[in-house]
């Protein structure tokens, strides 16, 4: 198998979920539950979705990004641990389930995390 990661995420392909919508008058919430990657045709979720998500808002005093992640490509990882630092609202992470490896960078990005009982973080 040449590219181990590219079979994996196109046998995933439409498993993850990755949306952004408004949840309250000042407020939005995105859904990044699925892996990381440089560029989500395969599948994932890319750091250029997750920032046209936070332009899109870019009005809301707070975002919640709500994460359930095992991580994937570190450097997308990175871009958007700089997008969600940029972004001129609060943003707090919600570890819903876990954020793992590059998916710990974009929880940490966030003002403030919240953790679920049972949920984990690993780097």
């Amino acid at each position: 198998m040449r590219n181990g990661l590219l079979a994996l995420l196109a046998a995933n392909q439409g498993r993850g979920e990755f949306r952004a919508e408004a949840t309250g008058d000042n407020e939005a919430t995105i859904w990044l539950y699925d892996a990381i990657v440089r560029d989500d045709y395969w599948g994932g979720i890319s750091a250029l979705s997750v920032g046209k998500a936070l332009a899109e808002h870019r009005d809301k005093g707070t975002i919640h990004l709500r994460i359930d992640s095992p991580g994937g490509d570190v450097f997308a990882g990175r871009a958007m641990e700089q997008l969600i630092a940029e972004h001129p609202g609060r943003v707090v992470a919600h570890i819903d389930g876990f954020a793992a490896s590059a998916a710990s960078y974009v929880a940490l990005a966030a003002e403030d995390r919240i953790i679920a009982p049972g949920a984990m973080f690993m780097v």
